[in-house]
Order: C-alpha cells, then sequence, then structure tokens
C-alpha cells in the first residue's frame, strides 16, 4: 500500500514489474535530458531529506530504548 498498485503489476510472461521498470526509464530519461543543473538541486534535496528521516529513526530507536526498555524486538541491538 506504499505505491500505487499500477506500479506491482508483473508481466504475464517474465514476472518482472514491467511498469515499474518503465516508469523508471521514462523518468530517468528526462533527468538525463533536463540535464545536471535540474537534476542537482533535487539530489540534494533529497539527500538533505533522506538526512533528516534518519536522524528521526535513531532518535525514534534511542527513545523507545529509554522509554520501553522491556519491549520484545525482533532484530538484537
Amino acid at each position: 500500500g506504499v505505491i500505487h498498485p499500477w506500479f506491482g503489476r508483473a508481466h504475464p510472461r517474465h514476472g518482472t514489474p514491467a511498469n515499474a521498470i518503465v516508469f523508471v526509464g521514462l523518468v530517468g530519461s528526462v533527468g538525463a535530458l533536463a540535464g545536471r543543473g535540474a537534476v542537482l538541486p533535487i539530489a540534494n534535496a533529497l539527500a538533505a531529506a533522506m538526512t533528516a528521516v534518519f536522524a528521526v529513526v535513531c532518535f525514534a530507536a534511542w527513545r523507545l530504548r529509554v522509554t520501553e526498555p522491556d519491549r520484545p524486538r525482533p532484530y538484537p541491538a
């Protein structure tokens, strides 16, 4: 349910997610044609966003360890 089911539709013969492959190919082609000047700000914003998300996840894991130390965890720390 994270992305639209259209992307997960499998090719009847090969079993690959054909729609997703075509979409990524189109986005990559547009990015290549747009040039570095158009892609670089998007890449920088994504890098900053991923850094922020990583920090939030680390804080949440630390907070859970402090507030609920006896909670069962599927992965050892």
